[in-house]
């Protein structure tokens, strides 16, 4: 699939909450910051997960460790 394609089926996944944010971020290889941005450009509400949040904690201290 196309960079554009991948975008429009992660945020469609998104907006059906059939994806988390961190999965988006993932699929798409964002940072959550770039995420947050990516969805807030398109005018879609942020619903955080658990699953977000820790994966937000996990990059946090990989990064304090590099």
């Amino acid at each position: 699939l196309g960079r554009k394609a991948l975008e429009a089926l992660a945020i469609e996944g998104y907006r059906a909450e059939a994806l988390s944010a961190g999965q988006v971020a993932e699929l798409l290889e964002l940072s959550m910051v770039e995420t947050e941005a990516l969805l807030k450009e398109r005018g879609i509400d942020l619903h955080l997960t658990i699953e977000d949040f820790e994966r937000d904690q996990a990059a946090l201290k990989r990064s304090r460790t590099a």
